[in-house]
């Protein structure tokens, strides 16, 4: 009688249905790139120039001349994208591969202490264009030195964060720090649009005096 009862529970046991494990979640998708075409024109020569204030021997060296941007939408449904301005530009040393990132300390904090991201619409068969020919506030971003680059400009899509209340209590200068961290960060530019590379030679700086 006991072996029968054994024999029982052991048929039980290896006939009960096993419960299926839930299959794993799928990774989140890649991020792509906004569906846009960015080209990016020099319109006037772009050229590294030492500012010299009146009664200084020596002055602070800051990037002049003017680059167009077309960002075109090919599409048939409008395409948001960040409006990011001079910061979407990247100098790549065409010898060591090496990026310089363009920091615009101005428009760090006003980034960072703004409501929203700053964004535009792309229209069906239409485009943004964006002139850039102001280099930084009171020359404080430091260009790239001498030497041939190859330059892009990067267009991303909305993060669709808002600001964070906390960082418009930050000083300045934390901000334009971590605006450059941000900038400078590989991450923050693997899901943009990029131009095709404008090749640039930055020569040793022209001096330039500032009048009175």
């Amino acid at each position: 009688m006991r072996l029968s009862i054994l024999a029982l529970a052991l048929a039980l046991l290896t006939t009960a249905p096993v419960r299926a494990e839930p299959p794993p979640a799928a990774p989140d998708p890649a991020p792509k790139p906004p569906p846009v075409t960015v080209q990016l024109e020099v319109t006037q020569p772009l050229s590294l120039v030492e500012w010299v204030a009146p009664g200084q021997k020596t002055g602070s060296v800051s990037l002049d001349g003017e680059v167009r941007v077309r960002i075109a939408n090919p599409g048939t449904t409008p395409v948001p994208i960040q409006w990011l301005e001079v910061h979407g530009l990247v100098f790549v040393d065409a010898a060591s591969g090496r990026e310089h990132v363009v920091v615009h300390p101005c428009q760090c904090v006003k980034d960072a202490t703004g409501p929203l991201e700053a964004t535009r619409v792309v229209p069906p068969g239409g485009e943004q264009v964006l002139t850039l020919d102001e280099w930084g506030c009171s020359s404080a971003w430091t260009p790239p030195p001498p030497g041939r680059y190859a330059v892009r400009y990067r267009v991303s899509s909305p993060q669709g964060a808002a600001r964070r209340p906390e960082d418009r209590s930050r000083p300045p200068n934390e901000l334009v720090q971590a605006c450059r961290a941000r900038l400078a960060a590989p991450e923050t530019w693997a899901a943009a649009a990029i131009s095709a590379p404008v090749e640039v030679t930055l020569r040793k700086p022209k001096r330039q005096r500032i009048s009175e």
